[in-house]
């Protein structure tokens, strides 16, 4: 009986198959280069992302030009100068230590400006809390934030600054602990914290981050 079967044929010399096998490999190539350059703009993305995000550095190199010529800094050796409404005074810890024992009884707040955490008020809310208690307000920003003192109706010259060119990084976490073990150093007073304190009590004798027992709670509480 005769075979219907049709023969096979060869198909490695088949001009549709070498194209279709062309195609597959050229999308193959564009996916990856797609990959590798969406991957070598995230390592370019990525620094500039923390260096914008608030609290990571002073903040200083991002302000506009109006904003940089109303910051005062103060060097180390210099005493603290009388206070100017418009201005924003950047100092080390010899001149807060000047400013607390002139403003006795105070606590002084470590001012986060874009913190959420329950600890973290704002600046009114603070007021009122140490007015409560009948101890002065010292107001320190960890960082350069004009937008949140606008918003909270806050005085410039009231929060002041850390002068971070003094301890040598422009890297908040670094700077602020420094200018806390300062303060406490010059204090004569044992600093042994992981992370720096939101506040610390000065009664005019003693430093303590403490809240004396007779005050009452937090706003947060």
């Amino acid at each position: 009986m005769p075979d219907n079967k049709k023969p096979l044929t060869d198909q490695s010399n088949n001009p549709l198959r070498g194209l279709r096998h062309a195609k597959i490999i050229s999308r193959a190539q564009i996916c990856f280069a797609i990959f590798g350059l969406c991957l070598l703009s995230s390592c370019f993305m990525i620094p500039s992302i923390i260096t914008e995000t608030p609290g990571f550095y002073s903040g200083y190199k991002r302000l506009p030009a109006a904003q940089k010529n109303t910051i005062v800094i103060i060097d180390d050796k210099d005493i603290l100068p009388v206070l100017i409404d418009s201005n924003t005074y950047a100092i080390t810890a010899k001149h807060l230590i000047q400013f607390v024992k002139a403003k006795a009884p105070c606590v002084v707040y470590l001012w986060d400006s874009r913190c959420s955490g329950s600890s973290c008020i704002s600046i009114p809310a603070f007021n009122q809390f140490c007015q409560e208690n009948s101890y002065n307000a010292v107001i320190v920003s960890e960082y350069f934030d004009f937008e949140m003192l606008a918003i909270q109706s806050v005085k410039p010259s009231s929060v002041f600054a850390i002068n971070h060119w003094h301890y040598g990084t422009d890297y908040c976490n670094k700077y602020v602990c420094r200018f806390q073990q300062s303060f406490f150093d010059l204090f004569n007073t044992e600093y042994n914290a992981k992370y720096p304190y939101k506040y610390i009590y000065y009664d005019g004798k003693t430093l303590t981050h403490t809240k004396p027992a007779w005050f009452g709670k937090y706003p947060w509480r």
